[in-house]
């Protein structure tokens, strides 16, 4: 199976490269950073430095893909209140193209990942519940929002994910 992880350079995204890898999957990151020396060396995937604007790179890497991991999202909940519209555009907007992509290149499922922290804002219980009412407190937060809730709609096959873990230490206790 061919799998396209964009965001893929990054801490959670190396790691489930490396996953995939195992499960002998053909892997293709797509990040506009480069993956950090030795972080994947052992691990025969493809790797685009391209930044999720650059639609024809992203056209090209979606070339015969069977599934797409989706962690590209910039920045954090506090500094996207910096610039709301930058937030919007580099996080939201190109989700959407994305999804569009992954439609028209015939892509048969999509797994978007989502921080529940930043959609669900101040919680009402815990541990907070898939049902629990949205309420982002930031840019970063609405986006990912309109992102869980636009991606049915754009492309039907889709699983939203949202990392249970609220700490590095809880989710890798021997670093």
């Amino acid at each position: 199976m061919r799998a396209l992880v964009t965001g893929g350079a990054g801490f959670i995204g190396t790691h489930l490269v490396r996953t995939l890898v195992g499960y002998h999957f053909d892997v293709t990151i797509f990040d506009r950073k480069p993956v950090q020396a030795g972080a994947l060396a052992d691990c025969p995937v493809r790797v685009i430095t391209e930044d999720l604007a650059n639609r024809r790179a992203l056209q090209e890497a979606l070339d015969s893909v069977d599934i797409v991991y989706h962690l590209a999202w910039s920045g954090i909940p506090s500094s996207s209140q910096l610039s709301i519209r930058a937030s919007t555009e580099n996080n939201l907007f190109f989700t959407l193209d994305l999804l569009d992509e992954c439609r028209n290149a015939g892509v048969k499922r999509v797994v978007f990942m989502s921080s529940g922290g930043a959609i669900y804002g101040h919680a009402h219980q815990l541990p907070i519940p898939e049902h629990h009412p949205t309420s982002p407190i930031s840019a970063y937060g609405a986006a990912s929002t309109l992102g869980t809730w636009r991606a049915p709609v754009c492309w039907p096959p889709i699983w939203t994910l949202r990392p249970e873990y609220t700490t590095l230490a809880e989710a890798y206790p021997l670093l």
